[in-house]
């Protein structure tokens, strides 16, 4: 990103901050979508509403790196160039800066939920799994937004997600809720004490409960005689070695299910 586009946009924006009377309401939206099993690329459009007359805004995204990893920037609604607009330093820790500015000063409106620009993401996370894409205070706080009449502009920020969703993987490891299925799991995300699992199976026997970060790595893995029917699975907090974002499977002969747990400790 150009240091001195940076410098502009910011004395731009803190000028246009002295000014307490808004003009108007801005909104920018993250997408809330799922990826099918089989999609290696993902597009997150970043969109906006009530976009009119603006000459100025910056802002940072941010995802979650173990899950996505950023291939490229395009599809801009606005006139941007990836050198001058973005900057990528913090990439590889799953947060983009964005600046831009109006040279013309005239302002820009764009219709609502016009895409500003897209994010093309390979997937490399665990299925089942969910990244959010939000909107971030670091690495520092830029969210300034400002629009041809020099009156500050009120912005909201709309968070969203991308769930990686599961798949058959092989005809050996089929998925068929009629045969193996997690009905619900609670709390979740959990903070302490226990986390429930209510799943379901048509057949007695052997089953094996795999539970793994979001690297994939086997954090527990067990064996369990079960009857056939209903099924009810308790989790202690301390399978969960650090905060974040796990993957519990249940595989029993050719079926599996999984499901995402959340681990958020309140400290």
């Amino acid at each position: 990103m150009s240091k001195l586009l940076s410098v502009y946009v910011s004395l731009l924006l803190s000028f246009v901050g002295l000014n307490h009377m808004v003009a108007q309401n801005v909104s920018y939206w993250a997408p809330k979508d799922s990826i099918m099993a089989n999609v290696d690329v993902y597009k997150a459009d970043i969109q906006v509403s009530n976009f009119k007359f603006i000459v100025g805004t910056q802002f940072n995204v941010a995802w979650d790196s173990t899950l996505l990893v950023l291939d490229s920037v395009g599809n801009f609604g606005l006139p941007l160039k990836l050198d001058d607009h973005f900057g990528l330093v913090s990439k590889s820790k799953g947060v983009l800066s964005f600046q831009w500015f109006d040279e013309s000063l005239k302002g820009v409106t764009l219709p609502d939920k016009k895409s500003i620009f897209s994010l093309y993401f390979k997937v490399k996370g665990l299925r089942g799994l969910k990244s959010p894409i939000t909107f971030v205070d670091t690495p520092t706080n830029i969210r300034e937004t400002a629009d041809s009449s020099y009156k500050a502009v009120t912005a909201f920020y709309v968070d969203g997600f991308v769930v990686l969703k599961m798949g058959a993987t092989s005809s050996a490891a089929g998925i068929d809720s009629d045969q193996l299925r997690i009905d619900k799991v609670y709390p979740n995300p959990v903070s302490s004490g226990e986390v429930s699992v209510n799943w379901f199976s048509s057949v007695p026997g052997t089953v094996e409960y795999t539970l793994t970060d979001v690297r994939g790595s086997v954090i527990k893995r067990w064996l369990n005689k079960i009857g056939s029917g209903d099924q009810f699975l308790q989790m202690p907090v301390s399978d969960f070695p650090a905060r974040g974002y796990y993957n519990l499977q249940i595989k029993q002969g050719n079926f599996q299910s999984n499901q995402q747990i959340i681990y958020m400790p309140a400290n």
